[in-house]
C-alpha cells in the first residue's frame, strides 16, 4: 500500500516568495496556582492576573488591563434582626456587664474590710 499526497499548485510557494513566517506561540508558567482558587481569586489582584494571563495567551493584548479595586467602598448592609442584635449587645449587654463587674468588685472589697 502506498500513500501519495499531491500538493495543489496554490499550496506550493513560488520560488520568489519568502517562506511563511511561523505563528508566534505563547506560554505562561506559574509556580503555584493557589492564587486562582475560589477563596483566593478576589484577593490582591489575583483576578486581574488570571484574566490578563488568559487574554495574553489568546493574543487579545488590547484586553489586558489593571481593573479598579471594587472592594474599596462596599457598604455594610444589615438586616433588621442583625441591627437589633448589635444594638442590644452594644447598648444593654456591655454596659450591664461592666456594671455587674463593678458591683461584684466593690462588694468583694467591702466584705474584706
Amino acid at each position: 500500500t502506498h500513500a501519495l499526497e499531491e500538493k495543489s499548485p496554490q499550496e506550493t510557494p513560488a520560488p520568489d516568495e519568502p517562506p511563511a513566517k511561523p505563528k508566534e506561540q505563547r506560554m505562561l508558567v506559574f509556580g503555584d496556582i493557589d492564587c486562582f482558587s475560589n477563596n483566593m481569586l478576589a484577593l490582591n489582584g489575583n483576578r486581574d492576573l488570571a484574566l490578563n494571563a488568559v487574554n495574553w495567551l489568546a493574543e487579545a493584548d488590547d484586553q489586558i488591563t489593571i481593573r479598579d479595586d471594587e472592594s474599596k467602598s462596599k457598604p455594610l448592609v444589615l438586616e433588621n434582626n442583625q441591627l437589633a442584635w448589635i444594638r442590644l449587645v452594644s447598648m444593654v449587654l456591655v454596659p450591664l456587664l461592666v456594671a455587674v463587674t463593678g458591683f461584684v468588685t466593690a462588694s468583694g472589697r467591702n466584705k474584706s474590710h
